[in-house]
Order: structure tokens, then sequence, then C-alpha cells
């Protein structure tokens, strides 16, 4: 178990479609360890998120920790160490909103984005299993935001406007 290097934007690998992952891999050690690498590595990082790809691994692994009281929840939702494996998203309505979004992988930086806010997610926990589960507005935002990683897109690349992409530091004075 250790904590990885979270990889940042101009690292080619994270331009790249990750590989599915079969179930003989799901059961496998490689997969216990890099779920363990990967847990530590967002929790060290304070992240809600994490994809395979932004530590090296080009597999359709994610991982989400969404803590309840994050401020963004409502509803009682929440996506608590959750690991997803192959995720599949079907947007269930087309109604967008948008969120500042931030990334491990764009350290530094802030931009809105605009999505589908309410989405179903399909995938395979780390039994293998099918699992389905909904979500909407925020939560909906993270896991779309998450799975993009898993194609090659980062969230800047869904900025429809240049000038609502900054700084932290002007995120911090002038948005919240």
């Amino acid at each position: 178990m250790s904590v990885r290097q979270i990889l940042t934007v101009g690292t080619p690998s994270l331009r790249e479609r990750s590989a599915e992952v079969t179930k003989t891999q799901i059961r496998s050690p490689m997969m216990r360890r890099l779920v363990r690498d990967m847990t530590e590595t967002l929790a060290e990082a304070k992240g809600i998120g994490l994809a395979a790809p932004q530590i090296g691994e080009q597999l359709r692994v994610v991982l989400f920790d969404v803590p309840e009281d994050n401020g963004y929840i409502t509803g009682g939702q929440e996506l608590a160490r959750t690991i997803c494996i192959n995720p599949e998203i079907t947007v269930l309505d087309g109604r967008t909103e948008g969120f500042w979004e931030g990334c491990l992988s764009v350290p530094g930086k802030r931009g809105f984005v605009e999505r589908p806010q309410h989405i179903r997610l399909d995938f395979l926990d780390l039994a293998a299993k099918p699992r389905s589960m909904e979500f909407e507005g925020f939560l909906s935002t993270v896991c779309q935001h998450e799975i993009d990683h898993l194609d090659g897109v980062l969230y800047i690349d869904h900025i429809a406007n240049p000038e609502l992409l900054m700084s932290e530091a002007d995120f911090n004075e002038q948005v919240e």
C-alpha cells in the first residue's frame, strides 16, 4: 500500500482511453493493491474522486469518496468509498447545471462546467457484481468528471467560456 503520484495535465497518458477490466483482473491481488493505493492517494490529496489513469494505471476504475457533509449534496445522498469498475453513465434527464470544478490532475485551477444533472451509473463492484445507482445534482457532476478521465477527457475540455477558468486564488476571492 502506498500513496501514488497524481499525474497532471500535460502527461500524455491522461489523454488516452483506459482499458476495460476483466472479471479475472477484478478478483486479482493487483486490483486489491490498486484500490488500496487509490484510497490512500485520494485521502492524502483530500479529494473526492480519483480515476486509475490519474495514478498511471490505464484501467477503467474510479474511486469516489464524497461524504454527505461536503456542502454540495442535498437529499441525504452520499457516495462514500465507492469503487466502480467499467462504469457507464446513462443520462436520465438532459437538464444541465453548472458547478465550479477542480481536479487533482489540474492543480491550482477551477473551471465552470455545465453537465446533465440526472444520471444512472452502471458498474461492477469489487466482487464483479453489476451495480446501478442514480444521482442528481453535484454527485451527477462528480461521476461524470471522474469517468471522463477513463476516456482521456479533463474537465477543462468542457469549459464553454474560457473566462470561466481561473486560478484557485482568484476563485476563492471572487466566487466563494
